[in-house]
């Protein structure tokens, strides 16, 4: 089984990787701006100079190469291992009982599970990488239409007299590293996601799919009912409902859940999108409980209250997330005016930038909670 815990750590890597990508785009178009001074060019010369900063095809793909080559690695890594961790403690579990189980290798149903997996993710990661893009002025732009767009917008108010190039470039890497990176409507939903989010849910829904698959092929296999599903600290309020509880697969025992009551297959549900739950067997008048009624109504912390206001767990990770958000905008800023030679701009952004590293550092502190581990967040 892969614990929510485990669900919550396997990207972490794959986070850095693509907060590296991040980096790398947001620097190639400050280190562009400089370059280039196209905010100084007269309106006579705004063709020109869109056709020289422009991005082409075979430049995004430059850009990307390096990166994506790593993140297909990782992401072959996680699968890999992902998938022989929990068919390992699957076998564990049956074999308590007498059950047994075939090596995974020799499995070629679960294989085949693992390879439909593996082909999803780098599937769902060329999507990602195919639809990176910002959010500038309340409009969703590709990258690769992002100059064309944007420059014509600035260099416009920058000829008009309006505005001054000073001006108009703050104002663009404001936009930019408020926005950062994002996937623009991801998967057809309409939606903008962060890279990190993306991913995020990219890894843990497919990896929980392929699990859930995997088990219920072998409880089908060794003619098992019931499954216990695991259960976690600040769980989302329609997943708190059913966590920690016992599931017959085939809904018979009326004991028990049914996997219409977990939403099993429904994206909202039990290994829905980004969901950290899974389960195991359970076999009824042997196995022990690992979550009790009392445990799971004490599973999550008391609250607590920082800087007058109180925040549930749930509340908390959220707020968190604000402040990751946030930490990472002001890391772009500082990193984008470092190129365009903007020292005022950027001595603004580093007091920000360690302003809300230490907001939280004291919000952690408050709530006893664990901090990110990835540097951003952590130094």
């Amino acid at each position: 089984m892969l614990s929510p815990e485990y669900m919550e750590r396997v990207t972490d890597h794959l986070i850095e990787l693509y907060q590296g990508l991040e980096d790398d785009i947001l620097e190639d178009i400050a280190t562009r701006i400089k370059k280039n001074g196209y905010l100084t060019a007269t309106a006579e010369r705004q063709a020109e100079v869109l056709i020289q900063n422009g991005y082409t095809t075979e430049e995004i793909e430059s850009l990307l190469k390096p990166h994506l080559e790593d993140i297909d690695e990782e992401i072959s890594d996680i699968v890999n291992r992902s998938s022989l961790k929990h068919y390992e403690d699957e076998v564990k579990a049956y074999r308590s009982v007498n059950k047994r189980l075939v090596d995974l290798s020799k499995n070629k149903h679960a294989e085949n599970i693992v390879d439909n997996a593996m082909e999803r993710l780098i599937l769902g990661n060329a999507n990602i990488t195919k639809s990176l893009g910002v959010v500038y002025n309340g409009e969703s732009i590709l990258l690769n239409d992002f100059y064309k767009k944007t420059l014509n917008q600035a260099t416009f108010k920058v000829a008009s007299g309006a505005f001054s190039s000073q001006q108009v470039v703050r104002g663009l890497i404001n936009d930019l590293s408020d926005s950062g990176i994002r996937v623009i409507n991801y998967q057809q939903s309409g939606r903008n996601y962060t890279v990190e989010s993306a991913s995020k849910m990219l890894v843990r829904t497919t990896l929980n799919q392929m699990t859930g698959e995997i088990s219920l092929a072998n409880a089908k296999e060794m003619e098992q009912d019931l499954m216990e599903i695991s259960a976690h600290a600040g769980a989302r309020p329609s997943h708190a409902e059913w966590q920690g509880q016992i599931v017959s697969l085939s809904g018979d025992n009326t004991k028990y859940l049914s996997l219409d009551d977990i939403g099993y297959g429904d994206v909202t549900g039990f290994m829905g999108a980004n969901c950290r739950h899974n389960w195991y067997p359970f076999f009824e008048g042997i196995s022990e409980r690992a979550w009790t009624k009392e445990m799971l109504e004490d599973i999550d912390p008391e609250p607590f209250e920082f800087e007058d206001k109180e925040y549930t767990y749930y509340e908390a990770t959220q707020k968190q997330r604000q402040i990751e958000r946030t930490i990472r905008k002001y890391k772009h800023r500082v990193m984008m005016y470092s190129k365009v030679g903007d020292k005022e701009s950027k001595t603004i952004a580093q007091v920000r930038l360690q302003r809300q590293r230490q907001l939280y550092k004291n919000f952690n502190r408050a709530g006893s909670l664990r901090a990110n581990s990835l540097n951003t967040f952590t130094r």
